[in-house]
């Protein structure tokens, strides 16, 4: 069971992409949506909806029967009862059998009466939630996908700890070539952002790209409203496509000069914690160089496929080098990350993992 606190649709993070890339390989997934705002009709709710994918896939949702949140936090370990009851009559399977995959840091601090192995996968940094070291501590394997966060569960003394970086699927190397050439028609030379924009996105180095008539092709939901971000909406040289599915992005992404990575910048010196971005394999499965204000992590293409901007005028100076061919990309380096971070490789380690714990 895939627990995730961004529900299923068209835009895809780690927890989709794992979800369906399990289905994939054979396994039963069922792929748990975060619950709605609570309402008071939901607390006689009793009925799971089951929406099926394919054979190995479907997506759960349902609504907690007690409103919880800071004021009524003692709620939580009820719902979650009640909830995995729910969950016991949909699928029903064999405790043992289960595995949680738990994304989501707020649900489900307690998986009884539907036990089962927990991984707790983090790729966001939740160590400021009070939920988190609950997660962490119950966890029969934790899995971080960044060095940043792993530090801080071994202090809590957490247990079967391991880094799993950011996979790639199989998917994203089959291009309809038809599309990615209609696009560079469409726009022209583009540097393309995927990704929600957010309140960690930085608004003003998107509007210094733009006003250096530098193409640019936005797409990911909107999750701030701010005049500025509207006003670069504007701008007849940036191309906001809204949302758009996530195995249809790299038809976007192959026609583009380079794929980029504008959250606010971050600081080593400062110590600094961020995310670790997925869309930066999805910009290298097809070679484009990867311009980010914050570390990869990818210290293996620093400089030959990822270029680390820390300030805004590095920044402009590799867009314009992208736009120019100008920054070294080597392919071979590339193609030999991304084969050894195959999703198919990613979990045959994880569940070997699991397996001794």
């Amino acid at each position: 069971m895939v627990v995730s606190n961004e529900q299923w649709g068209d835009v895809w993070f780690s927890k989709q992409h794992y979800a369906y890339e399990l289905a994939r390989l054979g396994h039963q997934i069922y792929f748990i949506n975060p619950t709605k705002k609570w309402k008071i009709k939901n607390f006689f709710s009793t009925k799971i909806v089951e929406d099926v994918i394919n054979n190995n896939l479907s997506i759960l949702t349902y609504q907690n029967n007690l409103p919880q949140g800071k004021i009524f936090i003692f709620f939580v370990r009820i719902n979650d009862y009640f909830n995995c009851l729910k969950i016991k009559r949909r699928i029903k399977h064999e405790s043992s059998q289960l595995i949680w995959w738990k994304f989501d840091p707020y649900r489900f601090l307690s998986s009884k009466p539907l036990k089962g192995k927990i991984i707790y996968h983090v790729v966001d940094p939740h160590l400021h939630l009070w939920q988190d070291k609950i997660q962490a501590k119950q966890a029969d394997l934790i899995i971080s996908s960044s060095e940043k966060y792993i530090n801080s569960y071994k202090k809590m003394e957490c247990k079967n700890i391991i880094k799993i970086p950011h996979g790639i699927s199989d998917d994203e190397f089959e291009l309809d070539q038809n599309k990615v050439v209609n696009y560079k028609k469409k726009y022209g030379d583009y540097v393309i952002i995927i990704g929600t924009i957010a309140a960690d996105v930085n608004i003003n180095l998107i509007r210094l790209i733009a006003l250096e008539k530098i193409n640019i092709v936005v797409i990911g939901p909107e999750a701030i409203s701010s005049n500025e971000w509207e006003a670069i909406k504007k701008m007849k040289n940036v191309h906001y496509l809204g949302s758009a599915h996530a195995k249809e992005l790299k038809h976007h992404i192959a026609g583009a000069k380079a794929g980029l990575i504008t959250y606010n910048f971050i600081s080593k010196q400062k110590g600094q914690v961020t995310r670790t971005p997925l869309k930066a394999l999805n910009y290298l499965a097809q070679n484009l160089p990867v311009i980010t204000t914050i570390d990869s992590e990818i210290k293996e293409l620093e400089n030959k496929g990822v270029y680390w901007a820390k300030n805004e005028n590095d920044y402009l100076r590799f867009v314009k080098h992208s736009i120019n061919s100008e920054l070294n990309i080597d392919t071979e380096r590339i193609k030999s990350y991304l084969n050894q971070h195959q999703y198919s490789k990613l979990i045959s380690n994880i569940l070997k993992q699991l397996a001794k714990c």
